[in-house]
């Protein structure tokens, strides 16, 4: 429990003098990095399922050697 004064009388201090709270701003940057993370899975998973479709259309079409 005093653990937890500490921790709240400092963020309330740095609050006081207008710096940011270090724990607050490493959660700001997990969030973003939550972000860019799903950001680039879905872009994979867009590539993977054009990349599947272009190669469902080409095998599909006939061969034209004769050209």
């Amino acid at each position: 429990m005093a653990g937890n004064v500490c921790v709240l009388l400092r963020n309330l201090r740095l609050r006081a003098k207008g710096r940011p709270n270090p724990i607050d701003a490493m959660e700001d940057l997990k969030a973003a990095l939550a972000q860019e993370q799903k950001r680039r899975a879905e872009a994979e998973l867009e590539v993977t399922t054009l990349q599947r479709r272009l190669h469902a259309f080409e095998s599909n079409r006939p061969f034209e050697a004769a050209l």
